[in-house]
């Protein structure tokens, strides 16, 4: 019973997520078509390639060089942020998360006196979720409303621009608070095998094209897998089920009450204003995560606009957020160099004043 106990405790999000998907469908039903499959099996391929990339050595040469580049604390962190907001850009905010957060983690191994080590990976977070704004394929969110409204690619990004512009100045400013402490190491890149970052850069570059829509994302990851069953099937083992089954639930949640008709009249009759459809968007993004949200919503407003900036800056206050917090926070959890539950709060702490400025000043008055 003990052990149970803490399982649960380290599997709380899981528990709460799983426990909510079987009381709705309890009271409701299982429809196989609430699962978004395509974002699960685009998890279960970049997590396959990220343990790749882990075992090649990459991430601790990686981090050595940005530890002797950087030669303090804070300019690491800078350096991360940085990398998380622009290359979110192009690989989303997931991909971006996914890709930093183990890289940090191993910078932190060399740094066991370095005190904001918890903001550092909170802020990484944030600027993924902040830079993932811009374009229309940065996030789903915003590939979903680009789809569904007619806007064009400028005009998308005339909308977005301020956001990510607000964005950017706030999370480089929130790095000034990082503990800035001479950082340097006393050790040599460990050897990294070049056969193993190749098969990794591989699949990566497979990974984006077939996230883009240039290949099919089913055959793509099918290859993958079946490419490690051949070569090394223990980096299946390296992957989140977990992670996986939460968001599955949380699918099968918002599946059963986008079809409450209660919910489909009131939103029908309530979000035909700006104010409302942004404020429907931001709030409802922080229960149900940003990218339900935008598909529960969109069917029943035509403020584009509105709710495009609302599933935005609804993707910055709770862990279930974003599919971008959830994945940082999984890694957290895992981590054996951070402690979950200080994560949690100054996560928390950061993303709600952030929420709290960007939310009035983008309100559409």
């Amino acid at each position: 019973m003990h052990k149970m106990n803490i399982w649960v405790r380290q599997n709380l999000l899981f528990v709460i997520a799983a426990s909510l998907a079987t009381i709705a469908v309890i009271f409701g039903q299982f429809d196989p078509t609430y699962i978004k499959y395509d974002v699960l099996v685009s998890l279960f391929g970049l997590m396959i390639v990220l343990a790749f990339f882990q075992t090649s050595g990459l991430l601790r040469w990686a981090s050595i060089k940005l530890i002797d580049w950087s030669g303090n604390s804070r300019v690491i962190i800078q350096s991360m942020v940085l990398t998380s907001f622009f290359g979110s850009f192009l690989l989303s905010n997931d991909i971006a998360v996914l890709t930093l957060l183990p890289i940090y983690l191993n910078i932190l191994r060399h740094l066991p006196a370095f005190k904001g080590r918890v903001l550092g990976a909170a802020l990484i977070v944030v600027a993924a979720n902040l830079g993932g704004v811009f374009f229309p394929f940065s996030n789903p969110q915003n590939l979903i409303i680009y789809s569904t409204y007619p806007v064009d690619f400028v005009s998308f990004m005339w909308w977005t621009l301020p956001l990510m512009v607000a964005g950017f100045i706030l999370v480089m400013v929130a790095t000034f608070f990082v503990e800035k402490r001479a950082a340097h190491t006393q050790v040599e890149g460990n050897a990294v095998d070049r056969s193993i970052v190749i098969q990794a850069s591989i699949g990566m570059v497979l990974m984006v094209t077939a996230i883009f829509g240039l290949f099919n994302i089913f055959w793509t990851v099918a290859f993958i897998v079946a490419y490690v069953l051949l070569t090394n099937w223990r980096y299946l083992l390296q992957v989140d089920y977990l992670l996986l089954l939460t968001f599955a639930s949380f699918f099968v949640l918002v599946g059963n009450i986008t079809d409450l008709t209660l919910v489909q009249t009131w939103l029908a009759a309530n979000i035909s204003s700006k104010a409302m459809a942004y404020l429907t968007g931001l709030l409802a993004s922080q229960v149900f995560s940003n990218v339900p949200t935008t598909i529960l919503v969109s069917p029943f407003t035509d403020q584009a606009h509105s709710l495009l900036m609302g599933v935005n800056i609804g993707g910055l206050g709770t862990m279930v957020a974003s599919l971008a917090n959830l994945i940082g926070f999984t890694i957290i959890r895992n981590a054996m160099s951070m402690d979950s539950r200080a994560y949690f709060k100054i996560f928390t702490i950061i993303n709600v004043i952030f929420v709290l400025i960007l939310g009035l000043l983008f309100f559409p008055w």
